[in-house]
């Protein structure tokens, strides 16, 4: 569940951010963004179950009742990837299989 709720974090920390969209559906949904979201997740049923879990945390978290366990985080992916743009975010937090990041501060 830790990694749920995770997951739940970032989307909710991408819609507080002015670099996405500002609702929870077009982060979700925005093409190429998360795997569990995209268009083949009907023909997965372990996607299915999770994409339910996370909808479920999400509702939590709009509720005010989940605290973000990612320090603030706007992407993430699984320890079997290297995303290209991972070298040039800073690393938050592993959680379970999951590497978690955010933007850099800006150097002042």
């Amino acid at each position: 569940m830790a990694g749920i709720r995770a997951v739940a974090s970032v989307v909710l920390n991408r819609v507080a951010s002015k670099r996405w969209p500002n609702s929870i559906c077009k982060v979700v949904y925005q093409s190429k963004q998360f795997s569990w979201a995209n268009d083949y997740r009907a023909r997965n049923p372990r996607l299915v179950a999770y994409t339910e879990k996370v909808q479920r945390v999400v509702a939590k978290a709009i509720a005010g009742r989940l605290k973000d366990n990612t320090r603030k985080s706007t992407h993430y992916h699984t320890l079997a990837v290297y995303p290209r743009w991972a070298g040039r975010l800073e690393m938050t937090e592993v959680i379970g299989f999951h590497v978690f990041y955010k933007y850099k501060r800006r150097e002042q």
